[in-house]
């Protein structure tokens, strides 16, 4: 049982950071680019944590920094990312409704 157990801890841990990719690039997305400090507002996240999903989210092209203005824009595959998880959102609520949760 207690690989049962830390599989789920596992689980919610990547669903958080898939959570925290997501509202990165919501805010991105409202603000047709975003510089670093203005994601740290109103969020419960620390400077190098944000600095941490930043890199990885461009270094897997989710973001692009553009250096002459300074700020974090949404490619096309950050676009698709958000799609695709808005759309598991609203099957999880069906789902949800469905079961009665």
């Amino acid at each position: 049982m207690p690989q049962m157990k830390a599989a789920r801890v596992s689980d919610l841990e990547s669903n958080a950071r898939t959570s925290v990719v997501a509202d990165i690039l919501e805010k991105v997305q409202r603000g047709a680019g975003i510089a670093q400090a203005d994601m740290l507002r109103n969020d419960h996240i620390s400077s190098p944590q944000v600095s941490g999903y930043l890199s990885l989210m461009t270094k897997n092209e989710l973001l692009r920094y553009d250096p002459e203005l300074k700020v974090y824009k949404m490619t096309r595959k950050g676009d698709a990312f958000l799609r695709m998880h808005r759309q598991m959102g609203e099957f999880i609520d069906l789902i949800d409704e469905e079961i009665g949760l």
